[in-house]
């Protein structure tokens, strides 16, 4: 299945607004490392980062679906 123009712009800004966000993250780690059980600082960020990706791509998958199906 192709994705289509709005989904790809969607994931092109998420993915941009991800790697933008990296500093912050890098910052909310200490306040998290006890609590989440990351072994170290990259794994932290490596987690934060996939998981936004993940569920960005799902949800706008899902929903590129739908409004697929209701098309016809």
């Amino acid at each position: 299945m192709p994705l289509s123009p709005e989904f790809k712009k969607y994931l092109e800004e998420t993915i941009h607004g991800v790697i933008i966000g990296i500093p912050t993250l890098k910052k909310e780690y200490p306040k998290f490392k006890n609590d989440w059980k990351f072994s170290s600082e990259f794994d932290f960020l490596y987690g934060c980062i996939v998981g936004q990706i993940l569920g960005s791509q799902s949800y706008c998958l899902q929903d590129d679906t739908q409004q697929r199906s209701q098309n016809g």
